[in-house]
């Protein structure tokens, strides 16, 4: 019995360190694999390390960027007001981080054999520790589908998928911040000018600090709808064009928009069109940047666009209201916020609502109804006018009148035949 228990003894251990041997020659795979993978990293600097770039095209281009607390700045041929775009940088950056084939030859002898001379495109990144790296990219190799690319300035030289290496190939333009107000972000928008041909267009400011609404302060005053004032301010401030070309503006013709932040500080952009195409310049520059169409209805909106298509800013429950029409008066006070009916619900609802849109106000004819609405020590009066199907409301107080949908004007004339004992309006 107890030569039995440590012949089990001994095959139980054999087993248990077998088992541990072959756990240790996997994990030992595993780093050789690891380092393996490692050595065959393109450059030992990593994307976000890179402070200076220099790129040369094909076309012997040099493009030069430098990395700031704010971004990536383009520095040559020209300082360009956009900066840089940081997809495009990451893009090209993106080569550092890539895994070769294989290398083909430890030095380079021959390096117009391989599309080195002249250089299909040359990168070359600086750290703030003063590391560096250069490399050469060459032609497609025979087999097809990879292309060579010398690390450092004798090699290796090594292949890479097409794929990998499309960064260093990109042009300035690409590398160019493409949004409308590029140095817009993090700003808050509190003051927007548009000119057409010279002329104002309109004025859109908020109140106070700008943490308040939107407000119209030409051609006219009046409130401005928030939501639809601040669609439109996004729509320039978030807009990317697609591409840059050369064109200048036409004497005389086109848009200038002048976007002021919170700070006071201001941007400029003129826009035209050639053809269909919108573009637009920027402040400093001298070509044109390739908008999508869409802005170019955005910048012929009328001001009656942006103006507040609620009648009442008014949060609580008036007093009381008093209905003027054909000669007759009613008037109603609500009960604990409640109105008696659905009728006077439907005339209270006509006040507050959105409106469908605002139009010019017309003569002085007398109105179809007069509301009079008595709330918190005031007295307003809105008057009511009929047009065709519609009607057409004056807000007290403020230059341009709205005018109902359908449904609400059918709904208030419902309103006004049950009020007035069914006597058709």
């Amino acid at each position: 019995m107890a030569k039995g228990w440590w012949i089990n003894l001994f095959l139980l251990l054999l087993l248990i360190g077998g088992g541990g041997g072959v756990w240790w020659i996997g994990q030992m795979e595993e780093v050789e694999e690891a380092l393996l993978e490692e050595a065959r990293q393109v450059s030992p600097i990593a994307p976000q390390e890179v402070i200076r770039v220099r790129l040369t095209n094909r076309q012997q281009q040099v493009i030069a960027l430098m990395k700031e607390a704010r971004g990536w700045r383009i520095t040559e041929p020209v300082q360009l007001v956009g900066g840089a775009d940081s997809d495009g940088v990451a893009a090209l950056l993106g080569v550092l981080d890539q895994k070769y084939d294989r290398r083909i030859v430890e030095e380079v002898r021959d390096a117009a054999s391989f599309g080195l001379i002249p250089p299909q495109a040359r990168l070359s990144v600086a750290t703030a520790r003063g590391q560096s790296q250069t490399l050469t990219l060459g032609e497609e190799s025979p087999a097809g589908g990879k292309r060579y690319l010398l690390l450092g300035d004798d090699g290796p030289l090594v292949l890479l998928p097409k794929g990998d290496l499309l960064g260093l190939e990109l042009s300035i333009n690409q590398l160019r911040d493409k949004r409308l107000f590029a140095d817009f972000e993090g700003k808050v928008p509190q003051r927007v000018r548009l000119e057409k041909g010279g002329d104002v267009q309109l004025v859109l400011e908020k109140k106070g600090d700008g943490a308040g609404g939107w407000w119209l302060q030409e051609p006219f005053v009046d409130r401005a709808g928030d939501q639809a004032a601040g669609a439109w301010v996004n729509d320039f401030t978030l807009a990317m064009g697609s591409d840059f070309k050369a064109g200048s503006p036409p004497e005389g013709d086109g848009w200038v928009m002048t976007l002021t932040d919170q700070m006071g500080h201001s941007r400029r952009v003129t826009f035209w069109l050639e053809g269909e195409q919108l573009l637009a310049r920027r402040s400093g520059e001298t070509d044109a940047l390739t908008l999508f169409s869409h802005l170019t209805e955005n910048l012929a909106k009328s001001p009656l666009d942006f103006i507040s298509h609620h009648p009442l800013d008014i949060l609580t429950t008036p007093e009381q209201l008093i209905l003027a029409f054909q000669g007759r008066r009613l008037r109603v006070s609500p009960t604990a916020g409640q109105w008696p009916n659905s009728h006077w619900e439907t005339i209270w609802k006509s006040l507050v609502q959105e409106a469908w849109k605002g139009v010019e106000s017309k003569g002085v004819a007398d109105p179809w109804l007069m509301v009079t609405v008595d709330v918190g020590g005031k007295r307003l009066q809105v008057p009511f006018w009929k047009e065709g199907a519609l009607l057409r409301l004056a807000p007290p107080g403020r230059p341009r009148s709205l005018l109902l949908t359908v449904l609400q004007s059918q709904a208030m004339e419902k309103a006004m035949v049950a009020l007035f004992n069914g006597k058709a309006p």
